[in-house]
């Protein structure tokens, strides 16, 4: 799902121009933001998730210390996690000056939104929707990762290939020799949720200890077509 222009025409001619339906300085400076603030000790990625109503910019790391989302959008103090990477950025003229990421955001971008998911930063970009797109809300593409194919997760193709029958949240991480539990639910159990392809064996009681999880019958679908004819 490529992003489109959304304007064709210039406002006092004929003269095509493109116009990207996000601002390409908020968009760099928040590809540049997340590579720089991201948490290293983390093994997940920086990813740019593509919906039908808007982009993410996804990079793993809560805000700093001091920092809240409330006060994001005021802070005149920059905090960085990892000064190197941070020096480095600015000798090649990559950062102008500290703490004017956020800021350059929300100057360009207005609509731009920032929110903090098990521990994953997201800088979301509001895209105007499409006519005639028939992509739900809930299922990404993730993109300049290599690591997705069509609008499922390599994450969710491995949780669907192990999940047999009903199985509790330990008994699947463990399965999938996953460590983090925040990391296992964002990346994993979420998104196979979230697209139908499990579901829970006690949906009254999301939170019950005797929790399990079991695939559905769009998830045997979705398997039929990985088998080539």
């Amino acid at each position: 799902m490529a992003l489109r222009p959304s304007f064709w025409f210039r406002p006092d001619g004929l003269a095509r121009v493109d116009v990207p339906e996000i601002d390409r300085e908020a968009f760099r400076e928040a590809i540049i933001n997340a590579f720089c603030h991201r948490d290293y000790r983390d093994p997940d990625e920086v990813r740019i998730a593509i919906f039908p109503d808007r982009v993410e910019v996804r990079n793993p790391g809560r805000l700093m210390e001091g920092v809240t989302l409330r006060t994001l959008k005021t802070a005149k103090v920059s905090r960085r996690r990892n000064p190197l990477i941070a020096d480095l950025l600015r000798r090649i003229h990559l950062i102008e000056a500290w703490g004017r990421g956020i800021p350059l955001i929300l100057e360009k971008a207005t609509q731009a939104r920032f929110t903090e998911i098990a521990g994953v930063f997201i800088t979301e970009f509001p895209r105007p929707q499409a006519a005639g797109d028939s992509v739900t809300k809930s299922q990404p593409r993730f993109d300049a990762t290599g690591q997705v194919t069509g609008q499922v997760s390599e994450e969710v193709k491995r949780l669907l290939a192990i999940v047999g029958k009903e199985m509790s949240r330990q008994d699947i991480q463990s399965a999938l020799a996953l460590r983090g539990r925040e990391n296992f639910e964002a990346r994993y159990l979420k998104p196979a949720l979230e697209a139908a392809f499990i579901e829970r064996t006690i949906p009254e009681k999301p939170n019950s200890r005797l929790q399990k999880y079991r695939l559905t019958e769009k998830s045997r679908e979705f398997a039929a077509t990985l088998i080539p004819p």
